[in-house]
């Protein structure tokens, strides 16, 4: 909750707009909150893309991406995390991929 608090914050005062505040500082938390608590394929996706360019927060983006699209899935089939999948989704991530993705929005 106390990381929430503070990513809203961040996002706050930087003036950034956002559909939704309160699950933009959810999905950053618990990005950073995988990678603290050492999910392998979190820490590796997190490293990669920032060596192919990403700045530490459009990583955290980046990952958040991949775990929204996996939250989504998990409350519309009513069934737990498929961690496999997950995880070799966060292997498959790239950069160059998630920016061209997130022009399309």
């Amino acid at each position: 909750m106390e990381q929430q608090l503070i990513v809203e914050r961040y996002h706050k005062h930087t003036h950034v707009r956002l559909p939704s505040p309160h699950m933009h500082a959810i999905m950053h938390a618990a990005i950073e909150t995988q990678i603290a608590q050492g999910r392998a394929a979190a820490g590796r996706a997190l490293e990669r893309v920032m060596t192919e360019g990403l700045d530490r927060h459009d990583a955290v983006h980046a990952l958040g991406s991949v775990l929204a699209k996996h939250m989504y899935a998990v409350m519309k089939d009513r069934q737990p995390l498929d961690d496999k999948a997950y995880d070799a989704d966060l292997d498959a991530l790239s950069a160059e991929r998630w920016i061209a993705e997130s022009r399309e929005d």
